[in-house]
């Protein structure tokens, strides 16, 4: 069974400086919140592949500068 919310955050906080300002607490809770994001968008492929990513950057800046 995968940990909840609190029981992750709880975990962040223990493993960071004592020395930690609210700034860097709420970084590091935005972080997770984007790789927790990221892994269900891969786990349900929503994802564009880094090779067609680059394709369409490329056409792009070849458009630009035609």
């Amino acid at each position: 069974m995968s940990k909840g919310i609190k029981e992750k955050l709880i975990e962040l906080i223990k493993k960071m400086p004592e020395n930690s300002t609210y700034e860097d607490i709420q970084y590091e809770i935005h972080f997770l919140q984007k790789l927790e994001k990221a892994e269900k968008q891969l786990e349900q492929e929503k994802t564009i592949p880094h090779e067609i990513v680059m394709k369409k950057i490329r056409e792009k800046i070849k458009r630009k500068n035609d």
